[in-house]
Parts: C-alpha cells; sequence; structure tokens
C-alpha cells in the first residue's frame, strides 16, 4: 500500500496546564524543605513544613492512594508514592505536587486494566544504576524495575517464604552493596547479593530480642533497625552482632537518612503518630512532626523533600522544537521507513500560509520491537538544507503508556502475536530525553504512520 501524506497539515499544539501552588511555595518560605509522611490509615500522605513541622496538606486529592508506605523521588524529581493496598506506584508531579499518575499497576483513567509486578508493594531502594528496588509484602518478592518505562528487569527474590516473612518497609543497600530486607513476620533480617542472588540471613529470627523489624539503616558500618514491637532502634554490627537497643521509639516504622548523621524516624500508633529526628552519633531526639498533626494517622514513613525552584527555559527553546513524519513498512517486528519528510516556511496561527510551506526529505528510520513495550531505533537524516546536519543515530524506545491496543500483545504473548495494531501508540526514549517522543498509527499488518518529534541540532533553526 502507497500513502501520500501531506506533511504540511501536520499541527501540534503542546499545552501545559499549570495546577495549584507550586511545591517550593509551601510552607515558611524561609525553609528549603518539605516533610512527606505516608499516613496509612487516612490514605493519604502528608506534607509538613520542613523547618518547624506545621501541617500545610493533603498531598493526594484524587483518591488515588490506598495504604501509601515508601516514597521516593525519581529521576525526573517527581514524587513517587507506593501504594500498597492496590498495589499501584503513583507519581505527583514535582511542580506542583498535586496531580497523580499511576505509572505502576491498573490505571483507574484508562479501560485497559494493567498489570502490577508485586502484591501489596511497600518498599523501595535503588542499585548502582538508579533502577528500582521494589518489595512486596504478602509474598515476599522482590523485583528489579526500569525506571525510564516502569517495565520489570530481574526478580530478584521470588515469592517465597523460605528466608523472610513480612517483607517490611525499609530495605536498605549496605555498605558491601548487598541488599538488606527486615522480615516483620520472621523476626530476621537477610541480605541478598545483587550480583548472584545469593541469600543469606545476616540477623536470625529474634537475635538480641529483634521483634517485628521494619526498617534498617547503615552508619559507620553499623545497622539500625527499627524493632517495631521493641518500641526501639537496634543497633547490629556488620556481621549482624548484636550491639544494643540504641534508643526508644514508641512504635517506629520507617526510618531515613536525614543528612550524614541523623534519621527521620515515623511512628504508628495512636499515641504516637509522629515524626521524630534522632541523632546517630549520641541518640539525642527531637520531634519534627508533632503526634497526630494533620490527622496523622497510622505513619509509616517520611522522606525530607527538598524544594525545587522553577527551572527557567533555555531561550527559544519551543522554536527549536522538530517534527518529521513518514509511513513505513511493517516486515515482522520490525519497522521501516525509508522516506521521512519535514516542512520549512510555516507560521502559527493566523500567520499560516499554505503557499510557503515546503517539504524537505530528511532520512529513514528503522524500530526493531524486542517486546510489547520496548523497541529499538535507529535513523539515518541526508539533511543539507541550510547547513543542518542530524545525523545517525538511535536509542532504544519505551512506550509512554498502556493503550488499548497493546492489551492484545500482552494477551497473546510477544512472541505469538500476528497482527500488528499492537504497535500503535505513543514511544519515547526514557526520562533522559524529555521533550522527544515517536507517535506510531498503524493502517494495516503492512503500514504504519511515523511520526518522530524532537529538536533541532544545537545553534539551528530552520
Amino acid at each position: 500500500m502507497h500513502i501520500k501524506i501531506n506533511t504540511s497539515l501536520l499541527i501540534v499544539m503542546l499545552i501545559v496546564i499549570p495546577f495549584g501552588v507550586k511545591s517550593q511555595e509551601l510552607g515558611n518560605p524561609n525553609c528549603d524543605s518539605l516533610l512527606l509522611v505516608s499516613s496509612w490509615f487516612s490514605d493519604n500522605v502528608k506534607i509538613y513544613d520542613g523547618c518547624d513541622g506545621t501541617f500545610i496538606r493533603d498531598l493526594d486529592s484524587q483518591s488515588v492512594l490506598d495504604g501509601p508506605q515508601a516514597i521516593f523521588v525519581d529521576k525526573n524529581k517527581d514524587v513517587i508514592v507506593v501504594s500498597e493496598q492496590n498495589h499501584k506506584l503513583v507519581k505527583f508531579d514535582r511542580q506542583t505536587l498535586s496531580q497523580a499518575t499511576v505509572v505502576l499497576g491498573d490505571d483507574p483513567t484508562t479501560s485497559v486494566v494493567e498489570p502490577h509486578l508485586v502484591e501489596n508493594p511497600l518498599a523501595v531502594a535503588f542499585d548502582s544504576q538508579q533502577n528500582i528496588i521494589l518489595g512486596g509484602f504478602s509474598e515476599n518478592e522482590i523485583v528489579k524495575i526500569n525506571p525510564d518505562n516502569w517495565q520489570q528487569i530481574q526478580t530478584i527474590l521470588p515469592v517465597s517464604t523460605q528466608f523472610i516473612r513480612g517483607l517490611d518497609i525499609g530495605i536498605s543497600i549496605g555498605p558491601d552493596g548487598q541488599l538488606y530486607v527486615p522480615g516483620f513476620d520472621s523476626n530476621n533480617i537477610i541480605k541478598i547479593n545483587l550480583s548472584t542472588l545469593a541469600v543469606t540471613e545476616v540477623v536470625s529470627a529474634g537475635a538480641g530480642g529483634l521483634d517485628a523489624p521494619r526498617s534498617i539503616v547503615f552508619h559507620n558500618n553499623q545497622m539500625y533497625v527499627t524493632g517495631w514491637r521493641n518500641n526501639a532502634i537496634l543497633r547490629y554490627d556488620s556481621n549482624g552482632n548484636f550491639m544494643g537497643n540504641f534508643v526508644s521509639v514508641n512504635r517506629p516504622t520507617g526510618m531515613t537518612k536525614d543528612g550524614d548523621n541523623y534519621v527521620l524516624v515515623a511512628s504508628d500508633r495512636t499515641q504516637a503518630n509522629s515524626v521524630i529526628r534522632i541523632n546517630l552519633n549520641n541518640g539525642s531526639k527531637e520531634t519534627v512532626v508533632s503526634v497526630g498533626a494533620g490527622n496523622l494517622n497510622g505513619a509509616t514513613f517520611v522522606l525530607r523533600l527538598d524544594k525545587q525552584a522553577d527551572v527557567p527555559a533555555e531561550p527559544d527553546a519551543a522554536a527549536n522544537q522538530h517534527w518529521v513524519i513518514g509511513v513505513g513498512e511493517i516486515s515482522g517486528n520490525n519497522i521501516e521507513v525509508k522516506n521521512l519528510s519535514t516542512t520549512r516556511g510555516g507560521a502559527f496561527g493566523a500567520d499560516f500560509n499554505a503557499d510557503e510551506i515546503t517539504t524537505v526529505d530528511w532520512g529513514s528510520l528503522s524500530l526493531e520491537f524486542i517486546g510489547c513495550n520496548q523497541a529499538i531505533m535507529s535513523y539515518q537524516s541526508f539533511v543539507q538544507v541550510d547547513d543542518l546536519e542530524f545525523g545517525n543515530g538511535g536509542y532504544d524506545l519505551f512506550r509512554l503508556v498502556n493503550n488499548s491496543a497493546v492489551q492484545q500483545c500482552f494477551d497473546e504473548g510477544f512472541e505469538n502475536i500476528m497482527s500488528k495494531g499492537w504497535m500503535s501508540g505513543t514511544w519515547f526514549g526514557g526520562a533522559s530525553r524529555s521533550g522527544e517522543g515517536f507517535l506510531l498509527d498503524v493502517l494495516d499488518d503492512s503500514s504504519v504512520v511515523v511520526t518522530m518529534y524532537s529538536y533541532l541540532p544545537k545553534a539551528q533553526t530552520l
């Protein structure tokens, strides 16, 4: 099939809608941070001033969270909350801390039922490549996730009760590079070699009286553990030998580093729903979020979020956006676009004049799909207009969002599916290539419209 496309009719409008007060404007303007505290029983995350602990507002205004646990910041500096009871990871835009987007698990805004990777997720750590390590409570499973496309890379600990029971919120990478995991129900701590996946019990069940461990933090090669039923933080050496109770804390849950020598510790019981800051050198304590402030109920995790000022756009950045389009041939799991085109001479709005548009041959492009949600892209550009040079190159692509078309690929399996409609959708190169992407519109099982949007070469304009 041969289809002629008038690329001058391609009209694209990008809209950015501000939502709410910017995060850097929340709280005391002289304070450079906020405290985000998971309030498990109220299905929300509470936002407090990072200096005086004053309650500001709830994070989730869309009722997406159900049993929030760990909180972390992704590569784009957005806030991700692990929602245990509905098995989701939910993103909140960093600039506003308002708009919620489901990045892993079933998205209620789509008709497709998106899969989740672990049952009752609650714990997060990061490996040396900044991949996400996600653990689940009910099945004691741990997986590794690509932070660019939210797809599973590896199973670190398969579903099992052999080594640990009740995997809890405070998993941690130790000084030795291994993953340390507390078992709330098994009262022990294991470590996993992330290269070999070998599992070793480093603190045996009940050693030092350990009862319901929830979080692990390392300081000066010593291991500090929140013992929920111990009402204390316990201390062990690097070999797991008990060194004594470090400091008493009423029902401690999540514990996170706060600078080099301090930790923030959440507490989840009625008379102790609060956050305290502890000096790891001398054990001194101060309350940073008072009991029940903002109706805090079931505090499980706390994150200090540095305020981030607006990043000014580079001059004329919008004028450098660049689009190319072409019709590709589908062969197996590959797409070949032999002729990509772009246009010159256009103007926005009332100044648009079709007679001023000229079409420019841009080059060629190929896509090799290696999964329902991943492809390898390469391009060859031969543009010789106004000294523009795009050259040759390529990178991995990931599906930006799952759509109804891709569900068939999931259902039948990538190796088995014959129809090519699943290729349709929006694809991108991950967080490191913000503002670029590909739109694929499959016409039939042999042809597809491919639109690539990116930028002009540096310091050049059309």
